[in-house]
């Protein structure tokens, strides 16, 4: 495993090299108990209508619902969300908990002045920035779509990236825009230390995002993201690569969403949430719930 990461995961060469010392060791070891975590995690369908697209898109919900408890649970100092779109996550939590300092972070230079308006101090109350958080500080190539599947695509969506798609047909508006790794950010705006809870939508840019946030991870308690087990981008990450990084940061998986056959969202915590007494019922009451989805 470590001899194909500078060639499976870009970025890897220029990261530190206690951290690709130490990936090293964890690919090594752990590549079959992460194997048997994804597929553990692909149990909880049992008790789901996979057939059926309401119980699918339901399965998302609950999942949101269940991250967002989990942030609720044990409330961080700051929430970030990435590839925010409308930033309604963070919007939510700034409600339920306007203790919180809440960031959106939207790439796409359409989706940020159309939504913008919503945000700020005196409505929202979330810091929405029009900023790609990725691998380098500078600027970043954002692929905008404008000619997918026969069609002109619509000005405003949530599935433009950092990277050009798979898919052959596909016509972009190339535009540069800025961008700054996660811990870059975090110590600009003396956030390195806080304590964190992070969404993650970045349309096969997760590598971008982790790699850049060696440092700031280290806080984090909870972490949703967005991953593919068949590549919709080049260049991205699936998702064992996604589950390995997870793991060596000390992250653990424990419930997905079945929304799309090969591309999902995964809940990630640290091991000390574990010995939170009410976290248990919360996980509970979560798969309960997804049990009920005919």
């Amino acid at each position: 495993m470590c001899l194909e990461l500078a060639a499976r995961f870009p970025g890897f060469q220029s990261r530190p090299l206690s951290l690709k010392k130490s990936w090293c060791t964890v690919s090594a070891l752990s590549g079959d108990f992460m194997t048997i975590s994804l597929l553990n995690l692909r149990r909880s369908a049992v008790g789901i209508n996979l057939s059926n697209p309401e119980a699918r898109t339901q399965s998302a919900h609950l999942l949101a619902e269940l991250f967002e408890n989990l942030v609720y649970l044990h409330p961080p100092e700051v929430v970030l969300e990435i590839g925010a779109f409308e930033a309604a996550f963070s919007a939510r939590v700034k409600q339920r908990k306007p203790e919180i300092k809440a960031f959106a972070f939207e790439a796409n230079p359409h989706n940020f002045t159309h939504f913008s308006g919503r945000h700020g101090e005196e409505s929202s109350g979330v810091n929405y920035m029009h900023l790609a958080i990725s691998d380098h500080d500078g600027t970043e190539t954002m692929h905008l779509q404008t000619f997918r599947e026969g069609h002109d695509a619509p000005l405003i969506k949530g599935d433009d990236s950092l990277l050009p798609r798979t898919k052959s047909g596909v016509e972009y508006d190339v535009r540069e825009v800025p961008s700054l790794t996660l811990d870059s950010w975090a110590q600009k705006n003396g956030f390195i230390s806080s304590t964190m809870a992070l969404w993650i939508d970045v349309e096969g840019a997760a590598s971008k995002v982790l790699l850049g946030g060696i440092k700031t991870l280290d806080n984090v308690s909870a972490l949703m993201i967005e991953c593919e087990e068949h590549p919709h981008w080049h260049g991205q990450w699936m998702v064992r690569d996604v589950n390995q990084f997870m793991e060596m940061k000390g992250f653990t998986p424990i419930a997905r969403d079945f929304e799309y056959g090969h591309q999902y969202n995964i809940v990630y915590i640290k091991e000390d949430d574990f010995v939170n007494p009410d976290f248990d019922l919360t996980l509970t009451k979560y798969y309960s719930a997804l049990g009920q989805l005919k």
